[in-house]
Formats: structure tokens, C-alpha cells, sequence
């Protein structure tokens, strides 16, 4: 899927629900220190300033005003502004690939056409096993139980798989990864085990690296690169 691709069929309605939709994601990104998994907004207003940053809505219940906190990706010092939500002309994410599923409703399956079918997503599968053999991690085994996923809601199901053999792919390519890290995920993973479940969830435990997947959520269960390799990080 490209943005282009997927943008007609986001939902958008107005500057102060996409606040409310992209708040939350902010605020988990500045507690975890893992501003790399969302995208910064830029704020235009009426008196024609602009801001850029991270909003945190301090009071948490307001409906009339906005906390935003710019800085750089470690935040060892921010600058601090408070915002009236009406005084704000237009609102730009400036990085959408990493907030799109935030809008994603029911309208963007309908425009992706037809679900991958089970012989799709055996297809990826095998896909991802390959890109994992090539390259520095092969030896570890990828594992995947097709048909749990297919028994739950198909169509969101089979997306979500899908999004997170991409994710996996996208990983063995994450701009960190040194031999340092090759070498301590090789020495504590064998396996990779994606499976189904109530909520998204990362658990390395033994050799096996587990990836559980919220299916109810679509494409937004399942997790990004930078959450696999952020949570490695910690845990290897």
C-alpha cells in the first residue's frame, strides 16, 4: 500500500478531533522516550505563526487549549507552548505514513479492494522467511499460525498480517542495527512466533521472540519497526 493510495480513504473531519486522535500517541511516544514511532504536527495560526512539536495537553479534559512540547528526538530540553485550539487556522502531520492508522476507519478497507487470501498471506510469509535467511539474522525461524488469524474478522485480519510482515521486513532494515545487536538477538532468539491476540503485545521469553497481534484493530494492531527494535533494544 502507498499514501497515495490510502489517503482518499482516511477520515478526516475536523482540527480538534485529529488533536484528540493523535494526543494519545504523543503522549505514550514522550513517556516511552520513542518519539522515532510517531510524527511531529505543525501548528498554523491565525496570527500567522507556526509551531512544531509534540502536543501534551496537560489538564487532560480541556477542549479549548493544547500543551505543545518541541525539542529533539532525545529531549534533553524542550520549549513549551500553550495553544488555544481557536486560534488554530490548519493543522499538518508532517510525517503521515506514521499516524495514518489513527484515521483509518471501516472506508479505508473498503479502498484497499478485496483482503489477502490465505494462499497471499502464506505467500508473505515465505517472503519474510527469505528476507530472514539472506541477511545477518538467518537461522532464526519466523512462525505464524495463518488460520488462527483467519478465524476471527478476515478482512482486518488478513491486513493486519500483513502489516506486520512488513513491519518485519522494514526491521531488518532499521538504520540501528549494528553487530552488536545481530549478535545478542542471535544468541537469545531462535524463533519469532507472531500470534493472535487481545491486544498488541511484545514478550521475549526463552529463545522466542513473541509478537502478539490485536487483529480487532486492523492495520493498527499491529506493531511498527521502531517498536520491535526499541523494545529489543531493552530487552536482549
Amino acid at each position: 500500500m502507498q499514501m497515495l493510495d490510502i489517503l482518499p480513504h482516511l477520515n478526516f473531519t475536523s482540527i480538534s478531533e485529529a488533536i484528540n486522535l493523535i494526543r494519545p500517541q504523543h503522549i505514550e511516544a514522550i513517556k516511552n522516550k520513542d518519539l522515532k514511532s510517531t510524527t511531529t504536527v505543525r501548528i498554523f495560526l491565525n496570527s500567522g505563526r507556526s509551531l512544531e512539536g509534540y502536543i501534551l495537553d496537560t489538564d487532560g479534559n480541556s477542549s479549548h487549549s493544547l500543551t505543545l512540547i518541541e525539542g529533539d528526538a532525545a529531549m534533553d530540553d524542550v520549549s513549551v507552548s500553550l495553544v488555544n485550539i481557536s486560534d488554530i487556522e490548519s493543522f499538518e502531520f508532517t510525517q503521515m505514513s506514521k499516524v495514518y492508522q489513527l484515521f483509518a476507519g471501516d472506508k479505508l478497507y473498503e479502498g484497499l479492494g478485496e483482503p489477502p487470501t490465505k494462499l497471499n498471506l502464506k505467500k508473505e510469509h515465505e517472503a519474510v522467511i527469505n528476507k530472514f535467511k539472506e541477511g545477518p539474522f538467518s537461522g532464526v525461524a519466523v512462525d505464524i499460525n495463518i488460520e488462527d488469524f483467519l478465524k476471527a474478522d478476515a478482512q482486518k485480519a488478513g491486513w493486519s498480517v500483513i502489516e506486520i510482515f512488513k513491519s518485519l521486513t522494514s526491521f531488518l532494515e532499521h538504520k540501528d542495527i549494528d553487530e552488536d545487536f545481530v549478535s545478542a538477538f542471535k544468541e537469545k532468539v531462535d524463533t519469532i512466533t507472531i500470534v493472535n491476540s487481545e491486544q498488541q503485545k511484545l514478550a521475549l521469553s526463552g529463545e522466542k521472540f513473541e509478537i502478539s497481534i490485536d487483529t480487532s484493530k486492523g492495520i493498527q494492531g499491529a506493531p511498527k519497526p521502531n517498536n520491535i527494535y526499541d523494545y529489543l533494544y531493552g530487552a536482549l
